[in-house]
């Protein structure tokens, strides 16, 4: 029981709750090519599962492009494969995502690219872009065409569109190898009753909080807290 969702391994003592779950980057080289790029008419199918639908194609097997809002450009392009989630605690680390993470206005979105959201893919998007690992390593994908009522099929990274920084963005799901190479991972409720944060040098810089070592030598301090939920340990004890 519980408000959060906890992801643990079968087969060892990793656990994270759903939001710092780490994706395990795919293992091997990126499949080749085999189709040549086309534009496909998909009147009014917006959706990952419409497109796949109505093109027969797995929706593993396409991309979808989340437009946010940046830190420094009105819009910022975050890649995933279609079947994924995006993790919007792993994207606001991005320095070029806006915090809290907010996504664009479709008025914002038509005006700067003159097509609405269901039919945006990364090929010639004039957007600074990043995509998830899994989506990075997909071949002959399908996505949008930046045209209303169109979709690229066998759209392929490095050959048809320039490959965007490659990072984690998505949230994992049951069955994904755990982070540590250690069995899969497992879902399950849970409360948190405490917490340890790493505040690395921010607030002893700030205030000026140096030790001395054994050389003499001035040293800022590496600073961490932690804190018990008062509340959630009752809630737990019931």
């Amino acid at each position: 029981a519980g408000e959060d969702t906890i992801f643990y391994s079968d087969e060892s003592d990793y656990a994270a709750n759903v939001e710092l779950a780490a994706a395990l980057a795919p293992q091997g080289a990126r499949p080749a090519a085999m189709a040549s790029m086309c534009e496909v008419a998909t009147p009014d199918k917006r959706t990952i599962k419409d497109v796949s639908d109505y093109l027969k194609a797995d929706p593993k097997q396409s991309v979808k492009v989340l437009l946010v809002k940046g830190a420094e450009q009105p819009i910022v392009a975050l890649i995933l494969r279609g079947d994924h989630e995006l993790n919007p605690l792993k994207a606001e680390k991005l320095a070029a995502i806006a915090t809290p993470l907010t996504f664009a206005d479709e008025a914002d979105i038509v005006a700067a690219l003159g097509c609405p959201t269901g039919f945006i893919g990364p090929v010639n998007l004039p957007l600074p872009m990043f995509v998830d690992r899994d989506a990075a390593q997909l071949a002959d994908f399908v996505c949008g065409a930046n045209k209303k009522d169109f979709h690229l099929q066998h759209v392929n990274w490095e050959r048809d569109v320039a490959l965007p920084e490659v990072i984690d963005l998505r949230r994992v799901v049951v069955g994904d190898k755990s982070p540590d190479g250690k069995g899969l991972l497992q879902m399950a409720r849970g409360i948190e009753v405490g917490q340890v944060f790493q505040l690395g040098t921010k607030y002893s810089e700030a205030m000026n909080a140096t030790i001395t070592d054994e050389a003499g030598n001035t040293i800022t301090m590496l600073m961490g807290c932690y804190g018990i939920g008062v509340s959630r340990t009752v809630g737990a004890a019931i």
